[in-house]
């Protein structure tokens, strides 16, 4: 049986429960088993899914709690009953990209799963058609022969790694990443067109049910794969050093960071004019590369003076850009690739990067490049009528992986 505990914290005040969570952990008793949880700050409320064979096992786990929260337990329909209640929208809309995101933001939201991504299978290749989750994985289309996506194809069933840490067939998307399971959509000719792949930062995150839930959601899902397009890969990115030419183009991709998020803390978004200005500030000492794709620049990278101090000289602080529909094609990578292996060649030693801790997708590409967590400055930049916490990454300039094959200056 599944049950949602609806958790109110006594005074307002979620501090005595977080204290106690630290020290004790969720002290469930055998037979009742965490599924997921989420917080509402607004209402000071704490909602958490859990399995447990029957109402008196739950009621056991809340007095360890009871003394500073209030409790509500409702019980809930099994997964199955959702994708029951969804069959008719899914035949109804035919299938296209939109609805795949939509699916795939469904699908994420029924279970205990960190990421979720629908691929279409070709004769040769796996490709990404749409995903939901902290950002796309580190390979958006890859051959067939790799992966448990592989072997969910060719044995035409479900696979699931319950230790992807030690599982030598996983394919890494995140570094995060704990379990997988990779669920097989079938054509109506029996042919394996597709697949469901969803990872969880939990081990053995995926029990049967879960399996089944995931396989009778697949069973609405050919069409719409079917119908989708196949992303077209970037056949020719080529890399450059920057000029003051590109600086309309660096002030375009960049715009949306500053107007629409707070994944810059600037406010206003600089003109071509200021972006020609930085460029020529930044490239005497520091790389600063472009991307293009068919002649039009695509994305940028640079590096710049992590401290003015004099002991801090060997270390450098470094961002990336890339346009929004030129995203989930490894162009982040290469041009990291670039600006990396320049600052090698210049002798400097380590990079750090500062990311807004709202921004999933950056925080999953730095920790797929290599960098590790620093710490977190809190409450640090107040935007957009709220407060943002940044964390700051870092690694070695030296051994990044993801070089690209070619390079023009940069």
């Amino acid at each position: 049986m599944r049950f949602m505990v609806i958790e109110r914290f006594r005074d307002g005040d979620p501090d005595p429960v977080g204290e106690r969570f630290r020290n004790r952990g969720r002290m469930m008793p055998d037979g009742v088993a965490y599924v997921t949880s989420w917080i509402d700050p607004v209402g000071m409320r704490c909602f958490q899914l859990v399995d447990a064979p029957n109402r008196g096992l739950v009621d056991e786990w809340i007095a360890h709690w009871d003394d500073i929260v209030d409790f509500d337990v409702v019980e809930v329909v099994e997964p199955a009953a959702f994708w029951a209640g969804r069959s008719h929208a899914a035949a109804a809309n035919r299938a296209n990209a939109p609805m795949l995101v939509q699916t795939a933001r469904r699908i994420r939201a029924s279970g205990d799963f960190r990421w979720i991504g629908l691929y279409r299978v070709t004769t040769t290749h796996v490709h990404l058609l749409a995903f939901d989750g902290p950002g796309p994985p580190s390979y958006p289309t890859f051959a067939l022969g790799k992966g448990l996506s592989t072997r969910a194809v060719r044995e035409r069933r479900t696979v699931v790694s319950g230790d992807t840490a030690n599982d030598p067939s996983y394919l890494e998307a995140f570094a995060t990443t704990a379990a997988e399971i990779i669920v097989p959509v079938f054509g109506a000719d029996g042919a394996v067109v597709g697949t469901i792949d969803v990872e969880s930062d939990r081990p053995g995150a995926f029990t049967a049910g879960v399996a089944r839930s995931l396989e009778a959601a697949a069973s609405e899902l050919p069409a719409a794969i079917l119908a989708a397009p196949i992303p077209e890969p970037l056949r020719e990115v080529h890399l450059r050093d920057a000029t003051a030419a590109d600086a309309d183009a660096v002030a375009r991709i960049y715009a949306p960071s500053v107007e629409a998020s707070a994944d810059s803390f600037e406010e206003i978004a600089p003109d071509a004019v200021e972006m020609r200005r930085r460029i020529a500030s930044t490239v005497p000492a520091y790389p600063w590369c472009v991307a293009e794709v068919d002649g039009a620049v695509a994305g940028y990278a640079y590096a710049c003076a992590h401290r003015t101090r004099a002991a801090y000289r060997t270390s450098v602080d470094v961002s990336v850009y890339v346009d929004p529909s030129a995203q989930r094609r490894r162009i982040a990578r290469l041009l990291y690739g670039a600006v990396f292996r320049e600052l090698a060649e210049r002798g400097y030693h380590r990079a750090f990067a500062g990311i807004v801790t709202s921004n999933e997708a950056s925080v999953a590409f730095h920790r797929s490049a290599g960098f590790t967590e620093v710490g977190v400055y809190h409450q640090v930049g107040y935007k957009l009528g709220r407060w943002h916490d940044v964390s700051w990454w870092e690694r070695d300039v030296a051994g990044f992986s993801g070089m690209p094959a070619s390079r023009d200056g940069c």
